[in-house]
């Protein structure tokens, strides 16, 4: 298991008690929108979700490329072992 893939799948479910933890702040502790304001940190892990699940969407559309290809085209099966190193 990735450490994307993790933030990818618990970034989203981690949003309602965020939302909920910061309407709660903004009404009995802090009622300034400041971004910067720790009430508001919780956003910061959503946005990280989203841009890890970009890289997850491109390793996904990428895999799914190659097995279309040699499903479909016929291919050679050995494109199903290529891997990106960096």
């Amino acid at each position: 298991t990735s450490f994307p893939l993790v933030m990818a799948i618990a970034g989203p479910l981690m949003i309602l008690p965020n939302v909920g933890l910061n309407e709660w702040g903004h009404a009995f502790w802090f009622m300034e929108e400041l971004f910067s304001a720790p009430l508001h940190w919780g956003f910061v892990i959503l946005g990280w979700a989203g841009l890890f699940s970009g890289g997850i969407a491109a390793q996904i559309i990428t895999r799914y490329s190659n097995l279309t290809d040699v499903t479909w085209n016929n291919a050679n099966r050995e494109i199903l072992n290529n891997r990106i190193v960096p």
